[in-house]
């Protein structure tokens, strides 16, 4: 059997973080024996083409010196998908999140459910305050040809819930595959009082609770706290207060705010890490914690992270609710040092899965899957209502 893996936002976008992050793990680990076949949309012929295995390797590689573009540089001779249809009835892999109407309709053909669906989150339409206002709207295509897809695996219990609950409203189905935490590749850190510095590493918007972090920061430097905060991530559009809280901050010296890092980089900063801080409440799963914790680095999280349901709180300071009073708590906590070579020793003793174990997982999926499938939902049922 093989599995057709659709990465046609991946090529056409090869960032460097999130959901195409999880494609490069899945295409580094998968295990076989079945192959992996890239392909990808062509939006004149309505078809899906493979693509050259040869594409796997830049897509793999280290990041291009030059950024974004110049990784878009490196995968255009991959751009326009002129190889041979993939097969009616062949078994095609989907771990993207699309706004493509004539790709959604081509997944939501009766021949379409033969596709296994890997499903992040759905936040823009569950708490469409936290995005851009169009951004629901534009992945609604991507919703409607849920419907039809036969085979579907989520990256948290949180997710399943919220689609069979909210947004399918049919009996909860599925599997739940949890992400890789080994991706950074940062060897096992040790405690060391002389940390002074807490990351916060991942966009820079209102879910994230970046604000309270930043005005956290400003009230414990006003009280003398001898600490220091790094941020790294881009600041979006409409994330406008945390916008101006950065400009507000840029002159302070035990401030930093670093954007378009690599993983190399990021391991450095994390290197130098007291703790990270990511006190998100609006996550599908959230790997940045994950990836701090399998490094031996402890964090301080919300309650509500999808990713540290089921796991011990060892490492952790849990926030409910997250302002900026209790994120300043938890900082005032890490910097007794006795308390936090508690939480360091709590870390060491996490055992948190791989992307090997991942990538075995999707292929056990969808290995079941084609032997034991369901009959098809209707590409007619009515498209699901806005939760």
């Amino acid at each position: 059997m093989t599995v057709f893996f659709d990465i046609s936002q991946l090529v056409a976008d090869p960032r460097r973080a999130g959901i195409q992050r999880v494609e490069r793990e899945l295409i580094r680990h998968w295990p076989g024996p079945e192959p992996l076949v890239p392909c990808r949309f062509d939006p004149e012929a309505r078809i899906m083409r493979e693509l050259p295995s040869s594409v796997f390797a830049p897509l793999c590689a280290d990041a291009a010196p030059g950024g974004l573009q110049a990784e878009r540089r490196r995968l255009a001779p991959f751009a326009t998908p002129l190889g041979r249809p993939v097969p009616e009835g062949a078994t095609l892999l989907c771990a993207e999140l699309f706004n493509d109407p004539a790709r959604a309709a081509h997944y939501a053909r009766p021949a379409g459910s033969d596709a296994f669906w890997l499903v992040y989150d759905f936040l823009p339409w569950t708490r469409p305050e936290w995005f851009d206002s169009r951004a629901a709207v534009a992945a609604m295509p991507y919703l409607q040809a849920m419907r039809a897809v036969r085979h579907l695996a989520f990256i948290s219990e949180h997710t399943r819930d919220e689609c069979f609950g909210r947004i399918l409203r049919r009996p909860r189905a599925g599997t739940v595959i949890p992400l890789g935490a080994d991706g950074l590749g940062l060897a096992r850190q040790a405690f060391d009082p002389g940390r002074r510095t807490f990351v916060m590493l991942g966009a820079i918007e209102p879910r994230k609770n970046s604000a309270p972090v930043m005005r956290a920061f400003r009230h414990l430097w006003a009280e003398g706290c001898d600490v220091q905060l790094c941020m790294i991530g881009t600041a979006e559009l409409h994330a406008m207060q945390e916008q101006t809280l950065l400009r507000e901050l840029a002159g302070e010296p035990r401030f930093r705010h670093l954007q378009g890092l690599s993983d190399a980089g990021v391991r450095e900063r994390l290197a130098e890490a007291r703790a990270m801080l990511f006190p998100s409440e609006g996550e599908g799963y959230g790997i940045p914690p994950m990836e701090a914790l399998h490094c031996g680095v402890p964090v301080v999280v919300s309650t509500a992270l999808p990713a540290l349901a089921g796991v011990p709180p060892w490492g952790q300071i849990r926030l409910d609710p997250v302002n900026e009073g209790t994120i300043a708590g938890a900082v005032r906590q890490l910097m007794d040092d006795g308390a936090a070579a508690r939480l360091w020793a709590e870390a060491a003793r996490l055992q948190l899965p791989g992307w090997r174990e991942f990538a075995r997982a999707v292929a056990a999926w969808v290995t079941a899957g084609r032997d034991r499938a369901p009959a098809p939902a209707s590409a007619a049922a009515a498209p699901p209502r806005p939760p």
